[in-house]
């Protein structure tokens, strides 16, 4: 009688482990499972919120470049006062209407401006990057213009070009 009971709690034991194993087994894979789900639908989340906002950069980058492009125009028309109408306050205490018309008397001396490439867009520290290459008749110069979130040209700097064909 002893084996017989010692074999059938043996068994019991055997099929009970096994069950718990088996039960252990699909608790882990609807674990995991549930865990992929709930990650798809965050990947799925995230990536409708970048496709979404999309829209949103380009007209921050439209604004940007109009920007830029307006402040160029007016220097070049010698409207320096028009030129520093869209800076921001630290810009107008650095850079006023004066000190631009000597700026742009600099540049001048390289000759007319023939023309302007297409302005490349990049975001850096929070502000929109535009730089636009002026080609004048005797060399090319690179414009940067910064403007911060609130659409004010925080930062105008000119370079000669770099890279590429002058």
């Amino acid at each position: 009688m002893s084996k017989r009971s010692s074999s059938s709690s043996g068994c019991r034991a055997g099929s009970s482990s096994r069950s718990s194993v088996r039960g252990w087994r699909s608790g882990f894979t609807s674990r995991r499972s549930s865990d992929m789900r709930r990650l798809l639908r965050i990947g799925l989340v995230l990536c409708l919120a970048v496709l979404g906002s999309a829209p949103v950069f380009a007209q921050q980058d439209d604004a940007a470049t109009a920007t830029a492009t307006a402040v160029l125009d007016r220097l070049d028309a010698g409207d320096f006062e028009g030129a520093t109408s869209g800076f921001n306050a630290q810009m107008k205490a650095a850079l006023g209407p004066d000190r631009l018309q000597g700026v742009q008397q600099k540049m001048e001396a390289a000759g007319p401006v023939l023309s302007r490439e297409a302005p490349r867009i990049s975001q850096r520290d929070g502000y929109t990057v535009v730089v636009v290459r002026i080609r004048r008749e005797l060399a090319a110069l690179d414009a940067t213009v910064a403007i911060d979130h609130e659409g004010k040209i925080a930062g105008l700097h000119f370079v000669p070009a770099s890279g590429g064909p002058q």
